[in-house]
């Protein structure tokens, strides 16, 4: 009896978590055989830029007290999207930048689909709010965005 009582407890103490990679053991992504990045305009410093009518940003949404932000992405490509990476520049009603950083998101977008893709937010003190995102009375500050599509991997067709 005393046996059995022991081994659940000992599992429990291990605390594996799902998904987690140690550091050691994280490979860099790199551009594969069956996968290819897509040259359009320019290259800057290893980055490639894609067209931006490939993406379809829209439904962008950050309440005042998520931590997360959310927007809809919709393929237009020929060929299924793995990931892409935005900038995106947040800014007040007059303006004002706030703040502007670049996000890499994996993904998998077959053609012709939407989906929406969620990541943390800029905002950790929770105290903006977009501006279509329904107002706390704790009384925030709204911004707005302008998202702008900076790389684009698929797989080849």
């Amino acid at each position: 009896m005393l046996l059995l009582a022991a081994v659940p407890l000992s599992a429990q103490r291990r605390g594996y978590k799902l998904g987690y990679t140690p550091k050691r053991e994280v490979r860099k992504v790199g551009a594969k055989d069956s996968e290819q990045w897509n040259v359009t305009d320019s290259v800057k410093q290893g980055e490639v830029t894609p067209v931006m009518s490939q993406l379809h940003f829209s439904g962008y949404d950050k309440n005042q007290n998520s931590t997360t932000e959310s927007l809809f992405v919709s393929n237009r490509c020929d060929s299924t999207i793995t990931g892409f990476k935005i900038e995106i520049v947040y800014r007040t009603l007059d303006g004002r930048v706030l703040h502007k950083r670049s996000v890499n998101q994996r993904c998998l977008l077959p053609a012709g689909e939407t989906r929406r893709i969620d990541f943390d937010s800029w905002d950790r003190q929770r105290s903006f709010y977009y501006k279509r995102s329904a107002p706390t009375r704790r009384g925030g500050n709204p911004y707005d965005v302008v998202i702008r599509l900076k790389a684009l991997r698929y797989f080849g067709s």
